[in-house]
């Protein structure tokens, strides 16, 4: 993963930074099927900040050739402190040479009192793509389920 997140870094030629987060490289607990685990194997997924434009990294990354997974997430705080969008990416196998995306945001979970992601996945329901465009998404906090 680090040779891919240099290579990336090579290509872009704009600074990226890894998220300070605990576990954005490699996990030693929570669950196994978390590209970020790294029991007994190594993790190859990463979360980063990429500077400069977010739409335009989304571009370059989903082009690359060995990056099988890639996340946005649209709620989180950057090295500076202030919002910026993360990325997760891995290695994981690509399906039909494509990676598998998703747009991910945190939100109050009513019922359970406690913050949770929610996924959406545009490759299976484009509508997601027009989450983007929505105001009211990155507004929305909480939900009721």
């Amino acid at each position: 993963m680090i040779y891919e997140l240099q290579s990336i870094r090579t290509e872009y030629a704009k600074p990226i930074y890894l998220s300070p987060v605990p576990g954005a490289l490699a996990r030693l607990a929570g669950s196994d099927t978390s590209r970020h685990y790294a029991v007994d194997r190594k993790s190859d997924a990463i979360d980063i900040f990429p500077t400069g434009i977010p739409f335009e990294f989304y571009t370059h990354l989903i082009t690359h050739q060995n990056i099988g997974g890639m996340g946005v997430y649209l709620d989180t705080t950057g090295p500076d402190g202030n919002p910026w969008v993360m990325f997760h990416m891995d290695l994981r196998r690509k399906r039909n040479n494509r990676p598998l995306l998703w747009i991910a945001k945190k939100i109050w979970n009513v019922k359970k009192q406690e913050f949770t992601t929610k996924y959406y996945y545009p490759q299976s329901d484009y509508k997601h793509w027009s989450l983007l465009n929505n105001e009211k998404f990155f507004r929305d906090k909480q939900f009721n389920s």
